[in-house]
């Protein structure tokens, strides 16, 4: 939970340090943006695999808002192995390559490896430890205990009379206060404020380790109703010849439908028959709609809002923005670290006191067994007469 609370912290301004550590080839000057039209979806997928290799598959194409640049991910697993039979994360990953370009000149401006990126890593070591199902498991078991000690510890701390609420819920430190105390209150009083919001963002990261978390956000959310929602299953109408390049198309279509969107994705099609998807996010992290577009011809086959969906599946897709606080913005974001933070306090106090309870039981000394009394015979025959 230490490594997990830590993590945490990094990754929810991950777009922020990305955007200042990275700011040389993620954003671009106002003056091109202005002054030029975006190249073509094709010609930019074209311009990535120049830099990587066209023997490699593209996984999406990301259209950022106007001062950011394109990216073309490029993901492989590893074709030898299969997700139960890898140990650590490099031998999952075959390669991860992201090409950042200008989309208004066609411009290279990064070719990343993105398996070694430190955010990536990060978000790696956040769910998995760099392992394989095993780090998974473990991870998704430790939150799930912390989920328990969360609730039970809310017991714990609840007070009996007015004086203890006041003690539990302020630092009324002295000169005098001893370490342990402070240790004491530090567990109590901090694991009491953030509660609330360490039970949202355990139980909305449980989600994906857990089908049945899922099922109970679904659950709850559509007022204790087990409706699930029936997503579209377009494909597209395989043509010999690409007479049309479709994604050309699709893409004009999604930033004519959407010129002030936070991110457009396009995820390229899985085979011969597969749409196009577009995934677009009005703010950040909230996708507002999914898009299917027939590849060859780009013909817009389907949509799906966010709003249309039922309640309880419209709340679990809100699990990522709403893990990572981004849902309400810088607000959110800055509580989401402060309550992150002090969740990675809580083990560390914790232990303290499990450990200073533990040595003082040690240090107890035992009582001394009492000796029996031996009744002499005259006393034994005394006591029965009367």
């Amino acid at each position: 939970m230490l490594i997990v609370s830590i993590t945490g912290c990094i990754y929810v301004f991950q777009k922020e340090l990305r955007s200042f550590f990275y700011s040389s080839y993620i954003h671009i000057s106002d003056a091109e943006v202005k002054s030029q039209d975006i190249v073509p979806a094709s010609k930019l997928l074209d311009i990535a695999k120049a830099q990587v290799g066209t023997n490699l598959n593209a996984t999406f194409l990301e259209i950022g808002g106007n001062d950011k640049a394109a990216s073309v991910r490029f993901y492989k697993p590893n074709p030898q192995l299969n997700d139960n039979q890898f140990v650590w994360y490099w031998d999952k990953v075959d390669y991860v390559y992201t090409v950042y370009i200008n989309p208004f000149s066609g411009q290279v401006l990064k070719v990343e490896n993105t398996k070694w990126e430190i955010f990536n890593l990060i978000v790696q070591i956040h769910t998995s430890l760099l392992m394989g199902p095993i780090g998974t498991t473990i991870i998704s078991v430790s939150v799930l205990v912390f989920v328990i000690l969360l609730l039970t510890g809310i017991v714990l701390w609840w007070p009996n009379n007015r004086k203890s609420y006041k003690m539990r819920t302020w630092f009324r430190w002295k000169p005098t206060t001893k370490w342990k105390r402070k240790n004491y209150d530090l567990h109590n009083i901090l694991g009491f404020y953030v509660l609330f919001f360490a039970l949202i963002i355990s139980i909305t990261g449980l989600s994906w380790s857990f089908s049945w978390v899922r099922d109970s956000i679904v659950w709850a959310g559509n007022g204790g109703k087990t409706e699930k929602m029936v997503w579209p299953t377009v494909k597209s109408n395989f043509i010999d010849k690409k007479s049309e390049k479709g994604i050309d198309k699709a893409q004009a279509e999604l930033i004519k439908t959407y010129p002030n969107a936070d991110e457009i994705l396009i995820f390229m099609p899985r085979d011969s028959v597969a749409s196009l998807i577009g995934i677009v996010r009005l703010t950040e992290d909230v996708i507002h709609s999914w898009q299917y577009f027939d590849q060859y011809t780009g013909t817009s086959l389907d949509t799906l809002l966010l709003d249309d969906m039922p309640s309880g599946e419209r709340l679990n897709m809100l699990g990522y923005p709403i893990h990572v606080g981004s849902i309400m913005g810088l607000p959110g974001k800055i509580t989401a670290f402060f309550t992150s933070l002090i969740c990675a306090s809580l083990p560390i106090t914790g232990f303290l006191i499990w450990w200073g309870r533990r040595r003082k039981s040690e240090r107890k000394p035992k009582t001394k067994e009492r000796p029996k009394l031996t009744l002499i015979p005259d006393m034994k025959n005394s006591l029965a007469e009367n």
